[in-house]
């Protein structure tokens, strides 16, 4: 591969290598790589799982924060996005807000998103190709059939983990098990948590 295409790191802290797209929610500039947006051909690559606090991962996020400046990055996860009420695991409201940043510049047609969707030994059970925005809809919809379950009452006791390897690697990755705990437990209840 690297024989036959140029590779490039994506460097989010260097103005050289980001444009500005627009504005976040709160007014600071919406910065993605040159590169992607100057190319004649995107393929946005991921999978998807609900995510700890912006719905599903995948789709255009693969761009913003993927493919994003710093600061924009900042902005997006800071406490006031991830303290909102509707930044929750697999919330629509959730997936939806950071589309903003990326349509406005990406627009539908000019994106090939290839997702994917994983089960607990990593293997692929689905593959969500086409529209970057349409595609991870239907794939965050077969994510929610096959990954997640309906129960009726919160529980008394959860175990939880945030997946093992590569997300034990810092406490932001550990707050993931947590999280998903948080949301089924009774109040007063136990929840045990491990890396």
């Amino acid at each position: 591969m690297v024989r036959k295409y140029r590779v490039l790191n994506h460097e989010p802290e260097d103005p050289a290598a980001l444009v500005q797209v627009g504005t976040t929610g709160d007014g600071t500039p919406a910065l993605l790589n040159r590169h992607f947006l100057e190319a004649r051909a995107r393929i946005v690559t991921g999978f998807i799982e609900p995510h700890l606090f912006a719905g599903f991962s995948g789709g255009p996020k693969g761009i913003m924060p993927g493919i994003a400046g710093l600061q924009t990055v900042m902005s997006n996860h800071g406490a006031k996005n991830i303290g909102h009420p509707c930044s929750a695991s697999a919330s629509p409201t959730a997936t939806s807000s950071g589309k903003k940043c990326v349509t406005s510049r990406c627009a539908p047609g000019r994106s090939f998103l290839l997702n994917v969707a994983l089960n607990e030994r990593r293997q692929i059970t689905g593959v969500f190709a086409g529209d970057l925005i349409a595609a991870h809809k239907v794939g965050c919809e077969f994510v929610r059939n096959s990954a997640m379950q309906k129960f009726d009452a919160p529980f008394d006791i959860v175990v939880t983990t945030n997946s093992g390897y590569p997300l034990d690697q810092n406490l932001y990755q550990g707050v993931k098990g947590m999280s998903a705990g948080a949301r089924v437990i009774k109040p007063g209840g136990t929840i045990f948590a491990g890396l």
